[in-house]
């Protein structure tokens, strides 16, 4: 083979390789380098997400330990007392101060609480029935001192009913929240 042949042979084979590699193989490595560029974006923002999180959880703990040494505990809020007499005293005398006729019933045993959540929280439900009666304005300023009572008492359902002109029947389902 004379030496120009060589040369032309040489030059079609370097523009064939030259060829495939743009048309094939250029593409399927950006490709690859585009997802591997995006995956790694993804785990930036995973990791900022985190970041962010793990911070979010610092300041939970901080603001938990700030509420501990305030004078009222948070676990305070929660009564241990599985009679219930101090609660059940404060309902009655918020009733006496508003003067209102109320008739608690306790739904709920202590033996059967629920728990308050699907942790363990060692907070239990035990259900109580609240039945008021008296002037409509009477059952708000009731409420308004039952809402910001010393223990925790979330209300389920309220109803108020009217009786006469001046009386008003109302009816609260609610849970006392124990920690045992």
């Amino acid at each position: 083979m004379n030496p120009i042949n060589k040369i032309y042979l040489a030059a079609l084979t370097w523009l064939v390789l030259t060829f495939v590699v743009f048309s094939y193989l250029f593409p399927h490595f950006s490709q690859s380098l585009i997802t591997l560029q995006q995956s790694h974006q993804e785990q930036i923002s995973q990791l900022d997400s985190l970041k962010t999180q793990a911070l979010g959880l610092q300041k939970m703990q901080d603001d938990l330990q700030q509420v501990d040494n305030q004078p009222v505990k948070l676990g305070s809020f929660f009564t241990s007392d599985i009679n219930l007499v101090k609660e059940i005293q404060r309902i009655e005398d918020i009733s006496q101060k508003t003067n209102i006729a109320e008739t608690l019933q306790v739904t709920g045993t202590v033996d059967k609480a629920l728990p308050a959540s699907k942790t363990s929280s060692g907070l239990f439900l035990v259900p109580y029935t609240l039945a008021l009666n008296g002037s409509f304005p009477e059952v708000l300023n009731f409420l308004k001192y039952f809402e910001n009572s010393y223990f925790i008492s979330p209300l389920n359902a309220i109803t108020v009913s009217y009786v006469a002109k001046g009386s008003v029947n109302a009816t609260i389902l609610s849970n006392f929240i124990i920690h045992k």
